[in-house]
């Protein structure tokens, strides 16, 4: 899992390329690209590319961005990056999923193209995303939610917005599990075992800058705190090891 999220950091492809090339489990998600700044074409054949390089162990995720001093140092409109992004969900299940692709839309638009090699199984999308809006694509359009770092309670509420939208757009048939939501923070097993209750599917802990009090924690800071978190992931669930 990938944590940044600036426009002029589109590491992400480059980055799970390299591990991907030397893992074989580890699945790898953005957290998250934002969307509304990045060429969808582009974004998606990268994307697909990963999927095939890594078999099938990519995911993306996407958020529609706040800082309007991003998109103005790309050219994109910020007041409709809303609208494109839900358009630019879209088109990347088309062109992810279509040979040739058709897709005419109010933002983007291809009169018939090959983007190959099409990915073996869809690509899941996750958002992110607090607000009420945000909330409301997830439930509507993606495979899945990233939250931001909320407490637990604020989780807990949030979850149960996200839960209350889903069934609004009918989605709440499809198999939970299938649909990925995931936590941000640092949470002791009793704060797991909640979340899980209230139907939260993946955890992603904090990484150095946030769990070790300081912006740049030493290479050793970074070596025992990956140990110790293992350990304790192991020893919780033994399966995984």
């Amino acid at each position: 899992m990938d944590g940044s999220e600036s426009v002029l950091n589109p590491i992400h492809y480059t980055r799970f390329a390299a591990m991907a090339a030397v893992t074989e489990r580890l699945q790898f998600a953005s957290a998250v690209q934002i969307l509304p700044l990045h060429n969808p074409f582009y974004l998606g054949k990268a994307f697909a590319t990963l999927a095939h390089i890594s078999g099938n162990r990519v995911a993306l995720g996407a958020g529609a961005g706040w800082m309007h001093e991003e998109f103005a140092i790309v050219g994109q409109d910020f007041d409709s990056r809303g609208a494109r992004f839900d358009e630019a969900i879209a088109l990347l299940r088309a062109l992810w999923s279509e040979d040739p692709l058709h897709f005419d839309g109010d933002y983007f638009r291809c009169p018939g193209a090959t983007f190959w090699p099409l990915p073996e199984r869809p690509i899941a999308i996750y958002t992110g995303g607090r607000s009420g809006i945000a909330l409301r694509r997830a439930a509507r359009l993606a495979d899945g939610w990233i939250a931001t770092g909320e407490p637990v309670e604020e989780s807990l509420a949030l979850m149960a917005q996200l839960q209350d939208y889903r069934r609004e757009f009918g989605r709440e048939q499809q198999p939970f599990r299938a649909f990925t939501i995931q936590p941000w923070g640092s949470y002791g097993e009793a704060e797991v075992q909640r979340l899980e209750q209230a139907g939260y599917t993946d955890i992603v802990n904090w990484t150095f800058k946030y769990m070790l009090g300081s912006a740049r924690p030493s290479l050793q800071q970074c070596l025992d705190y990956l140990g110790a978190t293992g350990a304790a992931i192991r020893q919780r669930f033994p399966q995984a090891s």
